[in-house]
């Protein structure tokens, strides 16, 4: 099992942890949100995760569910 992967970069990407069981998902922010002071990281637990599908399209998929969480905050 792969304990740490970076998908992209840190400036935008995903990075998996399977040692500390998280997702962390990085985001290209505007000018805009960086004065509204909007994380550019959005940290995922495992635990939180009710349901992933996985198949080919699996970025877009995490993709959908990352941005449903961002329209949260």
């Amino acid at each position: 099992m792969i304990e740490y992967i970076l998908m992209g970069t840190k400036k935008h990407g995903c990075s998996i942890d399977n040692r500390k069981k998280e997702i962390i998902y990085y985001q290209l922010l505007s000018l805009y949100e960086k004065i509204l002071k909007k994380p550019q990281q959005l940290l995922i637990k495992y635990s939180d995760i009710k349901k992933l599908r996985y198949a080919m399209g699996l970025l877009q998929e995490f993709d959908l569910i990352v941005h449903k969480l961002l329209w949260r905050y």
